[in-house]
């Protein structure tokens, strides 16, 4: 983390919720930054590979839905892994995921204020433009490429596609989890229990061990970090305490940039 980065943990540590996320909005924020173009260029790109690569289908049968279902899964491992360690473990030679999504995403959103207030917000919710566009340039290719050969191209660009689709629904779900509680998609009881499974995430003394999921908490489950009892109380102090330590066992990396997920 760059010296200015230090300076910023240092100088926010005492700040409430209400002052930090002030405090970001006004030195974090890019003054350029247009919620709707971030909106419309993540979910327009994620949804447009969708239905691109699912274009190629040219029968709905057991074998399309058993990618669809694979790639569910699959989704689900792999976001539990990036969350619960490059997110969440600062890494000696990339420090950037630690810092973008512990240092400030969980200082921006607590357990006990996890709400967006403005859609400017979103920039504090939603992946980074550049992410969307590496995983349309890089990953999209590598995905359709590295199956083609063993499962054929229709159903190599069904998986492509799915995970196109996966990383859409993500991004929705991750939204929800930050709606008010009375918000009419909570409704839905899908999206309200993970709503909670995920505030109970942004707690300072569980965000390391529990609730890595954000679609379903099928690996959370299956692996032991599914939170079950009464959330501890907490501080921003907690907060503060995780980020320093993480620091002292880790401190080289590559500066930090602003980059909220």
């Amino acid at each position: 983390m760059s010296t200015k980065g230090l300076e910023n943990i240092e100088r926010t540590k005492k700040y409430t919720n209400d002052q930090y996320r002030a405090w970001f909005r006004e030195n974090g924020i890019p003054k350029s930054y247009n919620p709707v173009v971030h909106l419309s260029f993540n979910l327009g790109t994620l949804a447009l590979l969708l239905g691109w690569h699912l274009s190629f289908v040219t029968e709905w049968n057991w074998k399309v839905f058993s990618v669809l279902a694979f790639t569910l899964v699959l989704g689900n491992l792999v976001v539990f892994l990036i969350h619960k360690y490059p997110l969440h473990k600062r890494m000696k030679i990339w420090s950037f995921p630690y810092d973008a999504h512990t240092v400030e995403h969980h200082r921006y959103f607590t357990h006990e204020n996890p709400v967006y207030q403005s859609s400017f917000d979103f920039y504090a919710v939603f992946f980074p433009w550049f992410v969307v566009l590496g995983f349309a340039l890089v990953a999209q290719p590598l995905f359709y490429f590295s199956t083609k050969f063993i499962i054929g191209n229709e159903l190599a660009h069904v998986f492509a596609g799915s995970t196109a689709g996966y990383f859409l629904l993500y991004e929705f779900v991750h939204w929800c989890s930050h709606l008010p509680e009375d918000h009419f998609f909570l409704k839905v009881p899908w999206l309200k229990y993970m709503w909670e499974h995920h505030r109970v995430h942004h707690n300072p003394r569980l965000m390391n061990r529990y609730n890595f999921c954000i679609v379903y908490p099928l690996f959370d489950m299956l692996l032991g970090t599914h939170f079950k009892g009464e959330m501890p109380r907490s501080s921003d102090e907690d907060h503060y305490q995780d980020v320093r330590e993480n620091l002292r066992q880790n401190p080289s990396g590559a500066p930090v940039e602003s980059t909220l997920q």
